[in-house]
């Protein structure tokens, strides 16, 4: 499979996993408010809509396990290590968290900066889209001011 087909069909994998997903997260949502309800109240409709939500979600699972065991055949893992700027909310005073985190991305490069600096790699346009994807992910679900440190693929 070359690295293209690889990447259609992580897109491919992602697309039928999304609206699943998204099911998935809006009933186990709903499920643990009716639980929450149902301790309260102890009603017995309450306890049926428990069972027939775990019902919908172990449903839900059995299609999404196979897909996220394929999605992640095909991703490439790396350990990211980035600092991210936070502000404390109480004294509105800026500070820097430095995060090592573990990511399956789609764009695979063999790299590792934390041993051998970057100077290798800065030229290599696999590192730059890989870099790029780093930067819309960091960007969407933690810091909208951060800085790359080290990659390195496991």
């Amino acid at each position: 499979m070359t690295d293209n087909e690889r990447k259609e069909k992580i897109d491919s994998v992602q697309s039928k996993m999304e609206p699943l997903n998204l099911q998935r997260i809006f009933i186990e949502t709903n499920l643990y408010f009716v639980k929450e309800r149902y301790t309260k109240d102890f009603k017995e409709e309450d306890k049926q809509e428990i069972n027939d939500l775990n019902n919908q979600i172990s449903e839900l699972y059995g299609q999404i396990n196979p897909l996220f065991s394929e999605l992640r055949t095909l991703q490439c893992k790396y350990v990211i290590e980035y600092k991210g700027e936070l502000t404390n909310p109480e004294t509105q005073r800026k500070y820097w968290k430095s995060e090592n985190e573990v990511f399956y991305l789609k764009n695979c490069c063999v790299i590792d900066t934390f041993s051998n600096g970057w100077d290798t790699y800065l030229q290599e346009s696999c590192v730059n889209d890989l870099i790029k994807e780093i930067i819309e992910l960091i960007y969407r679900l933690r810091y909208t001011n951060f800085q790359i440190l080290n990659i390195k693929k496991l």
